[in-house]
């Protein structure tokens, strides 16, 4: 009885020791996950918006107020899945990544309101806040 006590004891030790190691890593980068459906969805948000970018500063320049709208409108959509988005490191500050979604969603909604008012200047200025939060992002949450 005694030999399978210390079997069970050791057993026990090593996978708590194990799932300390785990837990301890925990946080930190998601690893190899790139083929799960949120992240590839992920991958696919952030190559939109890079095409609805470039589509908003030309719109901006054109002072075309619809078409600026209508390219939010891609942005926009996609906020609630940037919200719950898994980062790529520093997993333990989702709240961080949140909030800059939060705010980015904010000089979204600020570039459309000032181009239907036609207040360029003001939407170009918004603008250039939420190309700015994508490189904040980027920077903390991308490998």
């Amino acid at each position: 009885m005694g030999k399978n006590v210390a079997t069970a004891l050791i057993t026990g030790f090593l996978l708590f020791s194990v799932a300390g190691v785990v837990a301890a890593n925990e946080g930190m980068e998601h690893g190899g996950k790139h083929m799960d459906e949120a992240m590839a969805k992920q991958h696919h948000m952030m190559v939109t918006y890079a095409q609805v970018q470039v589509k908003i500063n030309e719109s901006l320049r054109k002072s075309d107020a619809k078409a600026v709208e209508a390219e939010a409108r891609k942005i926009l959509v996609t906020i609630p899945d940037l919200k719950a988005a898994t980062p790529h490191k520093n997993l333990k500050q989702r709240k961080a990544l949140r909030q800059i979604a939060v705010t980015f969603e904010a000089d979204i909604k600020k570039t459309v309101a000032a181009a239907k008012k036609g207040d360029f200047a003001g939407a170009k200025s918004a603008f250039a806040k939420a190309e700015a939060r994508c490189n904040q992002c980027h920077a903390k949450f991308r490998n």
